[in-house]
């Protein structure tokens, strides 16, 4: 996707830029998990691995909420806000605990919705 959108995007355009830079930072986030993944012996995130990563899900998330704000006063439903987005901050935040890859399991939409519902009656 981050190559497919960088070919096509244009570059004067600064939400092209920005889907451009939040595809880039998910594509680090997810190199850098699979580098340090669970198959290779790491059931968490190295000290100082923890601390990038986390920040990447940070500016990911913020340019997401940018996005959504700027296409949702255009009129345009894109980018929505969603729990997963919620999910996969906090997946990131405890990675120096346990790695993402061990706790990020979304196989059905009817398990996730059994998931917000228990989350929202915390």
């Amino acid at each position: 996707m981050l190559q497919l959108w960088t070919g096509r995007m244009d570059a004067t355009d600064v939400r092209h830029r920005q889907i451009r830079l939040l595809l880039d930072l998910n594509h680090q986030i997810l190199w850098q998990l699979e580098t340090y993944s669970a198959i290779y012996g790491y059931m968490a995130l190295p000290a100082g691995m923890y601390d990038e990563i986390f920040q990447k899900g940070l500016q990911i998330a913020s340019l997401h909420n940018q996005l959504l704000e700027h296409y949702e006063a255009a009129g345009i439903q894109i980018f929505n806000m969603t729990s997963k987005t919620y999910f996969a901050l906090h997946a990131l935040q405890f990675s120096k605990l346990i790695h993402p890859f061990m706790i990020l399991c979304y196989k059905g939409e009817s398990a996730m919705h059994r998931i917000q519902v228990l989350w929202k009656s915390c």
